[in-house]
């Protein structure tokens, strides 16, 4: 049996081109058995070694070109964790104190009983003044004469002597002063007439300021200063391969 030697396919003797490939059949164009065998093993053995080198090259190519893009750095956005400082006006609640004068008073006389004054004598009202730790002391009153009737009123103070309120003919009036003393203060009445006089209604009041200290709640602000966590990005290179 012969072959082709272009393409390797049967011919027949009388054959004059191969019905393949249309070649010219020669007696150099043909070959018989065995060297067809031959020629084929050889051509299979080199086209296998050539497509084994073939996947030898793609396989080192396709690493090669894996390499260089896992190598190649590309640019991701990673997150990252701050502590972030904030200020805040932060309330708080004391007891806060504060002084005012508080008016206190006493009643030193009031006697509506009335005090009967002979004629040419003098009637005196004696009254004790505690002014020890007392702030703006004032010592008032009024007196009332009867069927309507004058009489001479004055107030002096004991230990100096001298009058706090000079020597007035009134029927009815106010006093008003300031003692600077503590001690007896003399309310006098003097009847220069001839008949008696009566003293209906006599009424002395003394008051003063007393400092108290009181509390109040008060609402007050400090400057506190806070942190909080928060997420922050930034841009950094990276291989491809860290990434996978």
């Amino acid at each position: 049996m012969k072959y082709c030697s272009e393409c390797g396919t049967e011919i027949h003797e009388d054959d004059l081109f191969c019905k393949n490939c249309g070649i010219e059949i020669k007696e150099d164009k043909i070959n018989d058995d065995e060297s067809f065998l031959e020629s084929n093993k050889i051509k299979v053995i080199k086209d296998k070694k050539d497509k084994n080198l073939n996947n030898i090259i793609y396989l080192v190519t396709g690493f090669f070109i894996i390499g260089i893009i896992l190598w190649f750095p590309i640019q991701v956005v990673v997150p990252y964790n701050v502590e972030q400082s904030y200020i805040i006006q932060q309330p708080y609640i004391i007891q806060q104190s504060y002084t005012f004068n508080e008016k206190w008073h006493q009643i030193l006389g009031n006697d509506t009983a009335g005090y009967i004054v002979p004629p040419r004598h003098y009637y005196w009202v004696n009254r004790y003044l505690n002014i020890h730790g007392k702030n703006n002391i004032v010592v008032f009153g009024y007196i009332q004469v009867s069927n309507n009737q004058i009489i001479n009123f004055s107030i002096i103070d004991r230990i100096t002597g001298e009058y706090v309120v000079r020597p007035e003919n009134i029927l009815s009036g106010t006093f008003r002063f300031v003692p600077y003393n503590s001690g007896y203060y003399y309310f006098g009445f003097y009847n220069k007439k001839l008949y008696t006089i009566n003293v209906s209604d006599i009424f002395i009041k003394m008051t003063w300021d007393v400092p108290v200290t009181k509390y109040k709640t008060v609402t007050k602000y400090k400057t506190v200063t806070k942190y909080r966590v928060i997420i922050k990005y930034h841009k950094i290179n990276k291989h491809l391969y860290q990434i996978l």
